[in-house]
């Protein structure tokens, strides 16, 4: 019971937000127009905050770089297979395959995963965890997702100078460089009034991410014709559900990773997709709706997946 409690406060929660915007939006309080609002609140405020208080904690040392490396690796697979499954099964449109990509490359591995990781195993340094899916999920994403969703909500693609100016122009890259300084230097996070002050503002300012994202979500939701979507969901619900921990688990018994972080990998990487997702797939005019459907149909699932990753690889 300790091991499905986390994991429905963190889907509940989602679910809660994602009716509480669709309440709002039919009783016209908020519209769809709003979630883009949400979005740019998310990007250019919240998610470098996010970065710049986890990477400025410690200082990253080689060894802690091996577990998010093959989480990220284990992504990059995905996205690649979700390509192929995209263009050569299932025959997708540039807005959808771009919303398959991002679904299927990136879970909520620290939304789900962090809270299963603390219950599971206490006796871990939960700054570690956090780091591993910073670095293995929330930094590629934060940098590859503008890109891949900007590249297939444009109908001319992406050329390598606008691409360069998506990441280059994203308030996270400051953020990412100012973290890693920070922590590598090993530069105080309190003891005066200015830093206490600035980096209880980043903690809050975290803290808002979970309802933005879910509220944004709610407005991005349509109704859609499950029938016709159904193989699309199979896919993204076995690929990241099912497949994505268990290429975990093998990585980290080639790796010869220890226990405790192989267990967290597994956790981590059997999270549904990541609500931030819908969010760049909805800044760059790809398939919003289907990100959203695609969201809170693996949350869901997740509530019998995960504990089944669990029970598999022990």
């Amino acid at each position: 019971m300790a091991l499905y409690t986390p994991i429905i406060e963190a889907m509940l929660l989602l679910v809660l937000l994602i009716i509480a915007a669709l309440v709002l939006r039919r009783a016209g309080a908020l519209t769809e127009d709003h979630a883009g609002v949400f979005s740019r609140v998310i990007t250019l405020l919240i998610l470098p905050a996010l970065v710049f208080n986890h990477l400025s904690a410690h200082p990253i040392s080689a060894d802690m770089l091996k577990a998010p490396t093959m989480l990220f690796l284990s992504g990059l697979m995905l996205m690649a297979l979700a390509w192929y499954v995209g263009t050569r099964v299932l025959h997708l449109g540039r807005l959808q395959l771009g919303a398959l990509i991002l679904c299927t490359g990136f879970g909520s591995a620290t939304l789900v995963g962090i809270p299963l990781v603390e219950i599971a195993h206490p006796e871990l340094d939960l700054q570690e965890s956090i780091l591993i899916g910073v670095l293995g999920v929330e930094l590629p994403l934060f940098i590859l997702g503008p890109l891949i969703a900007s590249y297939y909500g444009r109908r001319d693609g992406l050329s390598l100078g606008a691409g360069a100016r998506v990441v280059l122009g994203s308030p996270i890259v400051p953020a990412v460089i100012a973290g890693i300084l920070w922590g590598q230097f090993e530069l105080p996070r309190g003891g005066n009034l200015a830093l206490d002050t600035l980096f209880l503002t980043l903690d809050h300012l975290e803290a808002a991410l979970l309802p933005l994202v879910g509220l944004a979500i709610g407005l991005m939701l349509k109704p859609i014709t499950i029938a016709n979507l159904l193989p699309l969901f199979a896919f993204v619900a076995a690929v990241q559900l099912v497949l994505q921990p268990t290429l975990l688990a093998v990585g980290s018994w080639l790796w010869s990773l220890p226990e405790s972080i192989t267990a967290t990998l597994i956790l981590q990487g059997a999270a549904p997709v990541t609500a931030l997702s819908a969010i760049f797939v909805r800044q760059s005019g790809c398939d919003g709706t289907l990100a959203a459907s695609l969201i809170l149909f693996t949350t869901l699932l997740s509530l019998l997946t995960i504990p089944l990753m669990v029970i598999a690889f022990g």
